[in-house]
């Protein structure tokens, strides 16, 4: 039975409704359940569960590992919903991204997590050449635009003040985007796509305390794994770490805030990525050439084009959510709204690549 959720933050009823992820205890043990997005089709979801499962075989040790019932079933149904069975791990610090409170520790801890996953992917697709893996999930982030527009422009949009200023700038914003989907396809049609998580924020990363009493991080959430460049989940992961407040508030000069960003945490997820390739021993050949192609790849600026991309994947979410709300994040959405309309419409290229300079010169390939 359900004995409480994994990622909730608060025991109000309100944001019960919000959860997806509980922990539940049978047979005297815990478990991890995680429901199962109903978009996603049984062929997809296997597909899924089979990359978890060669993480596993190879210790990777990624995420928590799949469970199989008595009945031989990888995922159950309960009603209309589905749920995937995970090994429970008891976190020391329980995160949802709307309240998150990271350390610069956290996210170089994430960073690490989230360049171990790209390199496992470029080991499983090396392995699986004869298969067409994960490309069935098409990038339709235009058609993604334009469904925002359209519900800002709604009736109902009206009685959000965040939102008028939203779509006052639609012309700037629209052709932000065009911009930066021309220049992300100059980029990845020269590139060896990997496999992405699609959704990496805090509340998809369990940080725990390892055998040996070290921090780790354990990733979960692979409902929007697919073929992409590894800055797809870097610019996203940017925006979803650096909007948390560290755990406590530094002095120092270094400390930059803007935008409702704090960069520090910001570059901090950047620096974990790339002392993680740096240090990832590479035995195969093939995928010495991969990561070496990856690496790469990061000395041409281009994160900040997706990061772009990310800003309107997250406003068209938080939109919605706000339009259908009200809910016991509506303050948080318009938070995040007016977050990525200032950020849009400022020099948004020079931040990004600024810390980003900073990260690869920190640990120099």
């Amino acid at each position: 039975g359900k004995s409480g959720a994994l990622l909730g933050v608060s025991n109000s009823g309100a944001e019960d409704d919000f959860r997806t992820s509980f922990r539940v205890s049978t047979g005297g043990k815990d478990y991890f359940l995680k429901r199962v997005g109903d978009w996603i089709a049984e062929s997809r979801l296997s597909e899924i569960e089979g990359f978890i499962r060669w993480t596993e075989a190879r210790n990777y040790m990624l995420s928590p590992a799949l469970k199989v019932t008595t009945a031989g079933q990888t995922h159950i149904a309960v009603g209309e919903n589905r749920f995937q069975l995970f090994d429970f791990l008891e976190q020391e610090k329980r995160q949802i991204w709307m309240r998150s409170h990271l350390s610069q520790e956290d996210c170089t801890l994430a960073g690490d997590l989230l360049a171990r996953m790209h390199l496992a992917s470029a080991d499983y697709l090396r392995e699986n050449t004869d298969k067409r893996t994960f490309l069935s999930i098409p990038f339709e982030c235009q058609a993604s635009c334009e469904a925002l527009f359209q519900r800002i422009q709604s009736g109902s949009a009206v009685s959000y003040p965040v939102l008028l200023s939203v779509a006052k700038n639609e012309d700037h914003l629209k052709a932000r985007l065009d911009n930066a989907l021309r220049m992300v396809s100059l980029t990845e049609k020269s590139a060896t796509p990997l496999l992405v998580h699609g959704d990496f924020h805090p509340g998809n990363v369990l940080f725990f305390k390892n055998e040996v009493g070290a921090s780790a991080g354990s990733l979960v959430d692979f409902d929007y794994l697919r073929r992409g460049h590894p800055l797809f989940d870097l610019g996203y992961a940017l925006l979803m770490f650096a909007r948390s407040q560290p755990l406590m508030e530094s002095n120092s000069s270094e400390q930059t805030s803007d935008h409702g960003l704090d960069w520090q945490l910001g570059k901090a997820i950047l620096r974990g990525y790339v002392q993680a390739l740096h240090k990832n021993p590479a035995e195969k050949d093939e995928l010495k050439i991969r990561k070496a192609e990856l690496m790469a790849s990061f000395l041409v600026p281009r994160l900040q084009y997706y990061v772009t991309i990310a800003c309107f994947l997250i406003l068209d979410w938080a939109v919605e959510k706000l339009i259908n709300g009200p809910g016991p994040f509506s303050d948080v959405y318009a938070d995040v709204i007016e977050m990525i309309d200032s950020f849009c419409c400022s020099d948004l290229d020079q931040v990004v690549e600024s810390i980003w300079i900073e990260a690869l010169t920190e640990t120099p390939f």
